[in-house]
């Protein structure tokens, strides 16, 4: 399937996938060649996505994200191993309709306990902590004309600014799951970098390693297809060049999982 995609289209498509295919079919730009996976799975992941969040314990609440699962009530709480195991997840999200989740988590080596999910609004902050008694404790709460309210935010409803690991030396990782049918391969056709570290951007292809960058910040359209995994790192640490110290900052990221 071949799309037509611009700025605005990619942004619409992040409220409205179905919609924006129709908008993208009708709109000039620059056509991508066609996805490898089914139609029908495809998302722009951008970190703010409720379902996702509502799964993080505490809903990522003082903006660090942890390894999380549900216990035998159904209740999300923390994973017995803080980097991760079996029937755990960090970030998790719905793409589309495809029966799998795109599942965002930290490469170690120094913190692959969590991820950063920084709010976008700069009214929520740390010093207005608010509890709502969830037992999930102490949040970002807001504080407008130097107060803080009393009123709990929505904690996984509150958009995010993107994601980073703990540190430049560690890298994000990106997959798809489903707990009934196991991983699968995807597509990642684009990604925005924030912040103002490049970055190195890691796949297999299913035969052979493969690597890109430096992927500067900014918006960039990418070509991997039937990749198990991908993985982006500080491209400076990752080469060897120097340890500038700040982890790079993902913003958003384009991905194409099997359709329903």
């Amino acid at each position: 399937m071949t799309t037509v995609k611009t700025h605005d289209w990619r942004m619409f498509r992040r409220t409205s996938v179905l919609g924006a295919l129709v908008l993208g079919a009708l709109t000039l730009g620059n056509a991508r060649p066609a996805q490898a996976q089914e139609p029908g799975g495809s998302c722009i992941e951008d970190f703010s996505d409720s379902f996702a969040l509502s799964n993080v314990h505490d809903q990522a609440r003082t903006h660090f994200g942890t390894w999380s699962t549900v216990d035998a009530s159904g209740t999300v709480v923390p994973c017995s191993n803080s980097a991760g195991a079996a029937g755990c997840w960090l970030y998790r999200a719905r793409c589309g309709l495809s029966r799998y989740y795109v599942h965002v988590f930290p490469a170690g080596p120094y913190n692959p306990d969590h991820l950063h999910l920084p709010f976008s609004n700069p009214n929520l902050q740390p010093l207005c902590g608010c509890d709502p008694g969830d037992g999930g404790g102490l949040g970002y709460g807001y504080r407008v004309n130097n107060v803080c309210s009393s009123t709990c935010p929505d904690w996984a409803n509150e958009p995010r600014a993107g994601t980073f690991p703990h540190t430049n030396a560690d890298a994000i990782n990106i997959a798809v799951d489903n707990t009934a049918l196991g991983s699968s391969t995807f597509d990642l056709f684009d990604i925005t970098i924030g912040g103002d570290k490049t970055v190195e951007l890691v796949w297999f292809d299913g035969t052979n390693l493969r690597a890109s960058g430096p992927l500067t910040p900014g918006y960039h359209e990418l070509d991997v297809s039937n990749t198990p995994w991908a993985q982006l790192w500080d491209y400076n640490h990752f080469w060897g060049i120097d340890d500038e110290p700040g982890p790079i900052h993902v913003i958003d990221l384009g991905v194409s999982a099997p359709g329903s």
